[in-house]
């Protein structure tokens, strides 16, 4: 209904006032407001939910046609980034910041979230951001801006079970987490920040994969397999070198760990009962 009010008031169809209006001013080239036989060479293949013991089937590609300002357009994540940028205050490529307050404060409310005009408005942990998903047959999305932090994230899947959500939201609790222990992170005046870079990645034992990474002056780990990363995460206390100690709030606590080189030159983590974790590389 909106896009045949677009097209009656600006005597423009829809593709072409998208086209002309947004994604010319954002340089958004590689975006279309549909998929037909002139592009559907670059498009990516979206596939059906996978069942056990078989592989996943394709979808036929549907075209959007009449419903196109509801749903069929196509874009790259570099691409979404550019438009979201357009929605930061202080950007004025497309509209004034006036116009975006309306745009992103509460219009209107539904049982699990509220609106404003055309984003929808989630609140995970303290962080409010102004987003939307979407999906296609074979295909899911969910993206959003933090305004406050000026913050873009994009997520998207080929897969009509992608986890586009469970992803989304552990990213924007992973960046929760950043801002809570922000003092904690951060290098001291009169601290020589260490140099973890050769022991962070993942690391694999039958009990799961663990991921560690530098922040600041600290070494901290995540569990990528569940589906809200923070569950276990730990912030770790540094001895010397690479010998660190698991901190109070963790199973183990108080108990030291190392990162040593195997007879191959590769890191191992040795854990708190002297058993060899390897480090896991992802091939694809």
């Amino acid at each position: 209904l909106l896009g045949q009010i677009i097209e009656l008031v600006s005597g423009q169809t829809y593709p072409s006032f998208i086209q002309e209006r947004i994604l010319l001013p954002l340089g958004m080239q590689n975006t279309v407001v549909d998929v037909d036989e002139t592009n559907l060479a670059r498009r990516a293949t979206g596939y059906k939910r996978r069942l056990p013991k078989q592989e996943r089937k394709p979808f036929d590609h549907v075209p959007a046609k009449i419903m196109h300002a509801a749903t069929g357009l196509s874009s790259t994540v570099e691409d979404l980034i550019k438009f979201y940028q357009a929605h930061m205050f202080g950007n004025d490529t497309l509209i004034p910041d006036y116009i975006k307050r309306e745009m992103q404060r509460t219009q209107f409310k539904i049982k699990k979230g509220e609106y404003g005009f055309g984003f929808l408005l989630l609140k995970i942990g303290d962080t409010i951001v102004v987003g939307h998903g979407g999906g296609f047959p074979g295909f899911l999305t969910q993206s959003g801006l933090i305004q406050d932090q000026k913050i873009v994230l994009v997520i998207l899947s080929n897969a009509v079970d992608g986890p586009t959500g469970v992803l989304f939201n552990g990213i924007v609790g992973i960046l929760n987490k950043l801002k809570e222990n922000k003092e904690e992170f951060l290098v001291k005046e009169q601290e020589k920040r260490p140099d973890f870079s050769s022991i962070i990645g993942f690391y694999a034992s039958d009990w799961g994969t663990s991921l560690y990474s530098q922040i600041g002056s600290k070494l901290v780990r995540i569990l990528p397999d569940l589906d809200n990363p923070l569950e276990l995460f730990a912030i770790f206390k540094h001895d010397q070198g690479f010998k660190f100690i698991i901190p109070e709030d963790i199973l183990a606590s108080g108990q030291p760990f190392e990162f040593i080189d195997d007879s191959e030159g590769e890191k191992i983590l040795i854990d708190n009962h002297q058993g060899k974790v390897l480090r896991f590389k992802f091939e694809y």
